[in-house]
């Protein structure tokens, strides 16, 4: 009876049901990816985007899918890095201290059997020591683990804040690129969240795979271009007549071919009248003020 009298009431707690459910599927997603568990950290995240107040449930479980594997990918990346990168760089920094000091006190002259016997393994030891220090150092320079190594715990500082301050509505999330003046929510807030985060996943491809190139904005601009000549084409004569009288008072007039041809014709009279070398500089300087190319002139604004 009491369902029947609420049934807003019962359409209300079905969908918190359903929205439990999914959360719930999303997360066991989560742990069934390539790690059978999550750190604490990853815990902490994904209740705070629970609570996150203005979200619908897809919102949600978009950011877990992404954010939080994103997020677990570098974390383990990085420890994975931060072993390589430390191990490697004791060892040969170690090692290279080692080796010149055995060197140093492997030939010493004695006749003595058990000092020669010393000697034979303290050379030993040293190769070893010597292709252990080289081997870790072409392995440390081959896959570049110190660049990899700083970049991919940059990569995840930068996650963190991110996610930080889009909980918090601090910093590039605090509305200031709010057109109408509102104020910053997590609802208007969250596009612009997914893309700052696919920008940081990006640039991590650009950096390790390949540097791909966005044409879309270059042909947008030539695209754009050739919008603006077709309207300056079409549109009426009274609107189109100062833009093309500005582009075309920019530069001096090209002399035309019947002018060059007429200056040619007079060179050939004043060549055929014997003249001095000054009327001859002369008419040289008219002809290569002719045949210059169009300068730009600076009165016009």
């Amino acid at each position: 009876m009491s369902s029947t009298g609420n049934p807003g009431r019962t359409e209300s707690s079905a969908t918190t049901a359903v929205q439990i459910f999914s959360s719930t599927k999303a997360i066991q997603s989560l742990q069934k990816r390539r790690w059978c568990w999550l750190s604490s950290s990853a815990s902490r995240m994904i209740d705070l985007f629970q609570d996150i107040p203005g979200l619908s449930q897809f919102q949600k479980n978009s950011i877990l899918n992404r954010y939080v594997t994103l997020t677990e990918t570098f974390r383990r990346r990085a420890m994975l890095y931060s072993f390589v990168f430390h191990i490697g760089r004791t060892i040969v920094t170690v090692g290279s201290l080692i080796v010149p000091a055995l060197l140093s006190i492997q030939y010493t002259d004695s006749g003595s059997a058990s000092l020669q016997n010393m000697s034979y393994q303290i050379y030993w030891v040293t190769w070893c020591i010597s292709l252990l220090v080289t081997t870790c150092n072409g392995v440390l320079t081959l896959f570049k683990v110190e660049k990899k190594y700083y970049f991919i715990h940059t990569i995840l500082e930068l996650f963190k804040s991110e996610m930080w301050q889009y909980i918090h509505l601090s910093g590039k999330y605090g509305g200031h690129y709010l057109k109408d003046g509102s104020a910053a929510t997590h609802e208007n807030q969250y596009v612009y969240f997914c893309h700052n985060i696919e920008k940081l996943k990006l640039k991590q491809i650009d950096e390790e795979y390949y540097k791909s190139v966005d044409t879309s904005h270059s042909q947008s601009s030539s695209q754009d271009k050739q919008s603006v000549i077709e309207v300056s084409g079409s549109g009426s004569s009274t609107s189109t007549a100062p833009e093309t009288k500005t582009i075309a008072g920019m530069y001096a007039p090209t002399p035309g071919q019947d002018q060059l041809v007429a200056r040619k014709q007079e060179l050939a009279k004043v060549l055929s009248a014997k003249p001095s070398r000054a009327e001859l500089l002369k008419h040289d300087q008219e002809l290569a003020s002719a045949l210059m190319p169009p300068t730009p002139n600076n009165d016009v604004t």
